[in-house]
């Protein structure tokens, strides 16, 4: 089960997408429903305020397990063009979905 707020745009959508297609390229199998032995992922992102031209990018992405227990987190941060994240994430999105990986066991 995935959730990510606060990305503006389609950034919810995106990385919601992204976060998925990374988890199945390595095997996990995704359910809509909680479930035992399942994991629950949660992406938080804040935009920072443009400055020159650029603005700060920060994802935090929570690892839980099915009773809500975290299990771990990863944080992101970046520097983007002011702009292009308030509609389509794209490429964006699918190198911010790897940083949730290296939080699910093998």
């Amino acid at each position: 089960m995935t959730w990510v707020a606060g990305a503006p745009g389609d950034g919810a959508t995106a990385l919601t997408s992204a976060i998925e297609q990374e988890l199945v390229s390595r095997g996990v199998e995704l359910c809509g429903r909680v479930t035992v032995g399942a994991y629950r992922v949660q992406g938080l992102v804040l935009l920072g305020l443009a400055r020159n031209g650029q603005q700060s990018l920060h994802v935090e992405w929570t690892l839980a397990d099915s009773s809500g227990k975290k299990l771990g987190n990863v944080e992101q941060y970046n520097e983007v063009p002011e702009g292009p994240l308030d509609g389509v994430w794209g490429i964006v999105a699918r190198h911010a979905a790897r940083g949730i990986v290296v939080l699910i066991p093998r």
